[in-house]
């Protein structure tokens, strides 16, 4: 298996997957991406990685490079794959992978790199 594509059984379950108007916004540190509750992507990432798969990884971080209006092409297959098997998944809303939530993830990063300063001097802080 390909770690940047969806096994089947993964895209089945995102194919399921429905907009939400009230779904809550999340970000996730490792890939640096926001998510959405109503788009299965912990779900679907547990599936993925019962064949190796860190595709939704590369989903979130490709959306990251959509909003930072720099796409990062290596990773578009796994991006238009998933497009081509769900088109309707919530994740492709304009307002979720568009330029104008720029602002907004970049307080997201500001609001992590804080809170490892933080977590950083409470350490120290503690080892002395």
């Amino acid at each position: 298996m390909d770690e940047v594509l969806y096994p089947e059984e993964a895209l089945a379950f995102l194919h399921q997957m429905r907009h939400a108007p009230d779904a809550h916004r999340g970000f996730e540190c490792l890939s640096t991406s926001f998510h959405w509750s109503d788009e299965g992507l912990q779900r679907a990432m547990r599936l993925c990685m019962n064949y190796g798969s860190r595709a939704t990884f590369y989903t979130m971080v490709f959306r990251t490079s959509l909003i930072k209006g720099e796409p990062v092409e290596v990773y578009r297959r796994n991006w238009d794959q998933l497009r081509a098997a769900c088109p309707d998944w919530p994740g492709f809303r304009p307002e979720r992978c568009g330029t104008e939530l720029l602002p907004a993830w970049q307080r997201a990063i500001k609001r992590m790199c804080i809170g490892f300063e933080r977590e950083m001097r409470s350490s120290k802080q503690a080892e002395a």
